[in-house]
């Protein structure tokens, strides 16, 4: 069978990506190497301040992931980096790709919508809205900004309409 690389620059959970992953599956063995997050334009401004990483996601996808930053053994606060704005991103490309359970490698089935959903009501509010306290990097520290992730985010979980719909 015919192996097929896809890349592009819009982030390994971007839409068009996974739409195209899921109609090339059957006519080759597709492979996915994208970046962590959309980096439309960026050009080769990637590698001018800070090393690329690569990481496997499972035996057909890997990511790019463009902040060495993100490793919890550099810092005990990495792994909270961007959190709400992961969440986001994540359940918007799920939501898009259609996908109801995602099947971990060790055989476990995950309903994401549900589980997204309650981690995020059950993620500490103060006073009525979200905000990142283990980490400020990316602004997440304020509470506009981590509120909005969360809300899109809990919307993609609940399988909001789409417009025209």
């Amino acid at each position: 069978m015919t192996r097929i690389l896809l890349t592009n620059d819009d982030g390994i959970h971007s839409e068009g990506l996974i739409k195209l992953e899921l109609a090339l599956r059957e006519v080759g063995d597709v492979y996915v190497v994208a970046p962590a997050a959309e980096m439309s334009g960026a050009s080769h401004s990637l590698t001018l301040t800070r090393p690329l990483r690569i990481r496997q996601i499972d035996e057909r996808h890997w990511t790019v992931d463009l902040n060495p930053g993100f490793d919890p053994k550099s810092s005990p606060a990495a792994e909270f980096q961007g959190l709400f704005y992961y969440w986001f991103t994540m359940a918007k490309a799920l939501d898009a790709s259609g996908l109801q359970t995602l099947t971990t490698p060790d055989g476990v089935k995950h309903a994401w919508r549900d589980e997204l959903l309650k981690k995020l009501l059950t993620t500490s509010m103060t006073e009525g809205f979200w905000t990142n306290a283990q980490s400020s990097r990316w602004m997440e520290e304020f509470p506009v900004l981590a509120s909005s992730y969360a809300l899109i985010a809990m919307d993609h979980c609940l399988g909001a309409k789409k417009p025209g719909e």
